[in-house]
């Protein structure tokens, strides 16, 4: 899937923080005191489909670290507190080279219940990424839905930099193809991250402080993560 990465312009970058649950209070207390809270979306849960191929070839540039790597998932969104989910989903191709990221996005016609309502094998799924234009991603063709999880996310603007910030808690694997997956396994709730986006790739001074919490900069996937936490299926089927 990495020979397909599209070459990045400099735009905007996405670095990674992860945390011990345990600092989640203090680094939430912190943030409220120096950001503004995110004006459109500032807490909800994100749930997302994760693709793949039958060489698992995203699970495995995330797992090895390279430097260009490449998404594609379904998402949409549930209230924290009601649970009531979004209207729409949407497929996003993300495609990062180091910590330079560019989106693709776009909504779909089918409703988030009517996604979770079918099995992950079904014909239905597979076919989501057909929707893409040629031109966003030519590896559309031949994917499968592996998995499913879900994360609370809440929303920051540093007041000085204008930086985004996005501190993600709860993640939960919540669904598998059993063709990779056999079944759904507790995920401990060890770890939180910190998304910081911005033009410079940069931990802005303001934001100094999140380092003396123990927030340490490191290549995270949720997708690896949650992948890891299920039990592997028998793969005879390949």
């Amino acid at each position: 899937m990495a020979a397909d990465t599209p070459k990045l312009p400099a735009l905007e970058h996405e670095l990674k923080y992860v945390l011990p649950v345990s600092l989640v209070p203090g680094v939430l207390g912190f943030l409220r005191s120096v950001c503004r809270l995110d004006p459109r979306h500032p807490d909800n849960s994100v749930v997302s489909m994760y693709y793949d191929n039958l060489q698992l070839e995203a699970l495995a540039e995330k797992v090895d670290s390279h430097h260009s790597k490449k998404k594609i998932r379904v998402r949409w969104y549930e209230d924290s507190s009601s649970g009531r989910k979004s209207r729409h989903c949407y497929l996003e191709v993300k495609a990062r080279l180091g910590s330079q990221r560019e989106k693709h996005r776009q909504m779909l016609e089918a409703s988030p219940q009517r996604i979770e309502s079918l099995s992950m094998e079904h014909s239905e799924l597979r076919a989501l990424p057909l929707q893409l234009p040629p031109a966003v991603d030519s590896a559309r063709v031949g994917l499968f839905p592996v998995l499913v999880l879900g994360y609370r996310r809440r929303r920051f603007v540093d007041r000085q930099s204008q930086t985004r910030i996005a501190l993600d808690t709860n993640i939960t694997l919540r669904k598998v193809n059993t063709r990779f997956l056999s079944h759904v396994r507790p995920l401990p709730p060890r770890m939180a991250v910190l998304e910081i986006k911005n033009l410079d790739g940069r931990l802005p001074k303001s934001l100094d402080r999140l380092l003396e919490f123990g927030c340490r900069l490191r290549s995270f996937s949720k997708y690896a993560v949650c992948y890891a936490s299920g039990e592997l299926a028998d793969a005879s089927w390949v």
